[in-house]
């Protein structure tokens, strides 16, 4: 249910604001749809307190001294901290054009509301028909393996980005969809593997805190990332050839990226082989 509401909002929001003509009705939709939405979160959050659990478990309290025993072992945890420092220079990877990817579509591009809404709708179309195989690959194949793929599929989106931006319209939208919905077949296997692998790394006794400090690694990176890419973008010049640079930047990172973990899988196998001799 919730993939099918990614797929009709998208284009319905699309259609609407791409029905109007004026700035000041686009900015009067957007303000709508954000007070829908609030309205609409609210009373979900009504309704989800009157669900009673069914045998709850008592809540666990942590003491101090307990985080800080919990720290300290998760600073010895080898695995867990090559694992994070791994997976969060791909998230930076990841994050640093979100602002940029925009930029592209919209005013190099030139794509309008309902333009804009096809790529994140292509994307979930991508992962709906790729779900199942990806996930029988992790069962044939382990984790660890079947995310190689999804992050280098991420250079894919680069190359998008770039050809896109360089062909005439509406050529360039055409291939610019197209590379995307073929980048995003890959995608799905990130959303299915990569927390498996996380869980695969982190203490047994202390799961709960290692989540959360690698969790709030992802979304410091989240905030800094993308204004990164802006900054970046503006020191080449800001211009289409600035653009460019900055993608091929991007480009050539999410490849290191990919390298980095192959190398990291290959330690950790090496690592695995020899605990169990």
């Amino acid at each position: 249910m919730t993939m099918i509401v990614q797929l009709i909002a998208p284009l319905a929001v699309g259609a609407i604001l791409t029905a109007i003509s004026s700035n000041s009705g686009k900015i009067a939709a957007h303000q709508l749809f954000y007070i829908l939405a609030a309205v609409m979160l609210i009373t979900n959050a009504f309704h989800i307190r009157k669900i009673k659990a069914v045998k709850p478990n008592e809540p666990k309290r942590i003491s101090f001294a307990e985080m800080k025993t919990a720290a300290k072992r998760l600073a010895g945890n080898k695995k867990f901290i090559i694992f994070a420092l791994v997976i969060l220079f791909f998230h930076a990877t990841w994050q640093i054009d979100w602002t940029l990817y925009f930029i592209g579509q919209a005013n190099y591009m030139q794509m309008n509301e309902l333009l804009l809404s096809f790529a994140p709708v292509g994307s979930m179309v991508a992962q709906l028909i790729t779900l199942k195989f990806w996930s029988k690959l992790n069962t044939k194949r382990g984790v660890e393996f079947t995310l190689t793929f999804g992050i280098f599929g991420l250079t894919i989106n680069t190359i998008a980005m770039m050809v896109g931006v360089s062909l005439p319209a509406p050529f360039g939208i055409i291939v610019f969809l197209t590379l995307h919905f073929i980048a995003m077949l890959t995608f799905a296997n990130i959303t299915l593997s990569l927390f498996q692998c996380l869980l695969k790394v982190v203490d047994e006794e202390y799961r709960s805190f290692s989540i959360s400090i690698y969790t709030c690694l992802i979304t410091l990176s989240n905030a800094v990332m993308p204004m990164i890419g802006v900054l970046m973008y503006r020191g080449f010049g800001g211009d289409l050839n600035g653009f460019r640079y900055a993608f091929m930047v991007v480009f050539s990172l999410r490849i290191v990226a990919g390298l980095l973990w192959m190398l990291r899988n290959k330690y950790a196998k090496r690592t695995e082989n020899s605990n169990s001799v």
